[in-house]
């Protein structure tokens, strides 16, 4: 069985012994989260920081959950990530669908950079950027939360919403690009400063 059915199978399995909650009510408080940063925070690059800061939050809290959980479901194959490009199955069969119910297409760019590619924005549902907003990244928080995943578990990366449906375009497309291995900042475990 190849490695791409299996992390689809993992995901399926993963979605669907997860509490889910209504994608309306996860969409429409989104969107007021967004709508608050950008009453609060006028100019869009704050806000645009903002939302990537909070992914990445998200992100350092939710690979613990898929870490735990895909280890109970998959106790023989553990879905480990040995080298950057391993990772983007990780994300786009497994992560995505574990934690919001779709899956990605995945283009490799080079040993060092792939594109998730996914066919509509989650987040998106009921949104239309105002024109002076045009320069609102409104799915950040995705790009952030995938780039505290991957640092989370040691890779130095760049996460970027390349493609947007609030943009207009067809769909979403994040490009990931990994900067190398993070070095253990403490050698031999914790200290007390």
């Amino acid at each position: 069985m190849s490695k791409s059915s299996s992390s689809t199978r993992l995901g399926d399995l993963a979605w669907s012994k997860s509490p889910k909650t209504s994608s309306s009510l996860f969409t429409l408080t989104y969107g007021v989260l967004v709508q608050h940063l950008c009453s609060s925070q006028t100019p869009s690059l704050e806000v645009n920081a903002s939302l990537r800061k909070i992914g990445q939050n998200i992100g350092i809290r939710l690979i613990d959950d898929y870490i735990s959980k895909t280890s109970l479901l998959s106790p023989n194959s553990p879905q480990q990530c040995t080298s950057f490009i391993n990772t983007s199955e990780a994300i786009s069969k497994v992560g995505l669908k574990m934690f919001l119910g779709i899956t990605a297409d995945v283009r490799v760019d080079s040993e060092n950079s792939y594109t998730l590619i996914l066919s509509s924005n989650p987040l998106a549902d009921f949104v239309e950027l105002p024109s002076s907003r045009s320069d609102l990244q409104y799915s950040n928080v995705l790009a952030g939360c995938i780039q505290g995943c991957l640092e989370s578990v040691g890779f130095e990366v760049e996460v970027t919403i390349v493609k947007d449906t609030v943009w207009g375009d067809e769909g979403v497309e994040v490009k990931v690009e990994g900067k190398g291995r993070k070095k253990e900042e403490l050698e031999g475990g914790f200290k007390d400063e």
